[in-house]
């Protein structure tokens, strides 16, 4: 299996858990967080833990869980930090005054890397505490219907760690496609216009209209290279076995 360039860029960052009650919670997570490059996992304060049943919701991401660092306090999951992001819904008096969002939390961990930074999440029941949050340079906090706004800890973790992936991963550079150049746009109109006139379709329509109506849709489409050269090879088809019915017919 080949290395994630992405994943490999995010070892700086701890995912710590405070005082979490559910061990197939704490499953949930290990497998969220390896769907998104993130490996460090610190458990404070939960000396109850069924590993087993841990181990179960896992599933192939069992390793993060067999190398999770445990502690006994909060302040040892955090020990080293330069940048500590509590997650909560709840505001309060004694909390936080400012809140960001997942994505802008993403954008903050880029300045930290190097580093080491913890992403905090409290226990299902009732979060983190007043003095776990204050123990945090930025409450983070995710939007969620105000009808039912508590998320699932492993939810709330794979919410985070895609925004994480996702911003490292477009810094990179890396894209999912890369749309059509002006220049190849015209090349695949005309090629399109050129097949359906070797079949006689414009005994119909013009050209210059039916490449209009192509050139919109395909526009529309932010069609990629290969799904270019795809188009283009279904009317070249097209326009071959049209022209091979043709020549059978004129023989007969």
């Amino acid at each position: 299996m080949s290395i994630d360039p992405v994943a490999a860029r995010l070892g700086f960052i701890r995912v710590v858990l405070s005082r979490p009650q559910d061990s197939g919670n704490i499953g949930a997570v290990c497998r969220a967080m390896k769907n998104m490059g993130l490996t460090r996992l610190y458990i404070a304060g939960s000396p109850g833990l069924d590993r087993d049943r841990a181990r179960v919701l896992a599933l192939h991401a069992a390793d993060i869980l067999e190398d999770a660092v445990m502690t006994d306090t909060f302040d040892e999951a955090i020990e080293g930090c330069s940048f500590i992001a509590g997650l909560t819904r709840r505001w309060g008096r004694y909390r936080k005054y400012v809140y960001i969002d997942p994505p802008e939390l993403a954008v903050r961990l880029q300045t930290f890397e190097g580093t080491e930074a913890a992403v905090v999440f409290g226990n299902e029941a009732s979060g983190l505490s007043d003095e776990e949050l204050n123990r945090c340079h930025v409450a983070v906090t995710i939007p969620s219907s105000r009808e039912f706004p508590s998320l699932n800890l492993s939810h709330a973790v794979q919410v985070v760690a895609y925004e994480v992936y996702r911003t490292f991963n477009a810094a990179a550079g890396r894209r999912f496609y890369t749309p059509l150049s002006a220049e190849k746009l015209d090349t695949l109109v005309e090629h399109v216009a050129e097949s359906l006139k070797s079949i006689g379709f414009f005994r119909l329509v013009s050209p210059e209209e039916m490449g209009r109506f192509f050139r919109d849709i395909f526009v529309r489409a932010a069609l990629s290279r290969r799904e270019s050269e795809r188009i283009m090879a279904i009317f070249s088809s097209i326009a071959g076995m049209v022209g091979k019915q043709s020549e059978e017919g004129g023989g007969r």
